[in-house]
């Protein structure tokens, strides 16, 4: 087999490299502080008001908790990929790697959701609420909610003529 059907063979059906592979690929160039040393600089516990001033200035606010409790309830503006599965390939497909990101998560899960993050590259991690969503109680201005609807049920309500009201 030639050195070019082999290459073929092996890569036939392969999905293209996520984005941030090549972003990855520029930083592995580079001399950068370890993932220790990182984690260390990221892991602010942030007040309800300093997440909201960051927000104004445009970074990203990561919900990292399952995607049933983000549905029921969650910050306005926020951005939810579940620590478990496949975190740190959807966060690295689906975030900006420049711009500064704030973590929401269960309490405790702050180091892992930020240790996943940085193994992927992304380590601009600002910090996290403290207390998580539970900080945000007495506060539903800021809160919203999302409807999870069954795959079976989606595909019926989006065969279904629209109404208009």
């Amino acid at each position: 087999m030639s050195k070019a059907a082999f290459v073929d063979l092996v890569t036939a059906d392969q999905p293209d490299a996520p984005a941030y592979f090549t972003y990855d690929a520029v930083l592995n160039t580079r001399e950068r502080p370890t993932l220790d040393e990182t984690l260390k600089r990221e892991l602010n516990a942030l007040s309800v008001e300093g997440v909201l001033e960051l927000q104004v200035g445009g970074l990203q606010i990561v919900d990292t908790r399952d995607f049933n409790a983000f549905a029921a309830v969650h910050l306005k503006g926020s951005l939810n990929i579940p620590l478990g599965g496949s975190y740190a390939g959807t966060a690295g497909t689906l975030l900006d790697a420049e711009t500064p990101i704030v973590l929401i998560t269960d309490t405790g899960a702050e180091h892992e959701s930020a240790l996943r993050l940085g193994r992927v590259g992304f380590d601009q991690v600002i910090g996290y609420l403290e207390g998580g969503l539970a900080a945000l109680n007495g506060r539903p201005d800021l809160l919203a909610s999302t409807e999870r609807l069954a795959a079976p049920l989606a595909a019926e309500r989006l065969a279904a003529p629209l109404s208009v009201a």
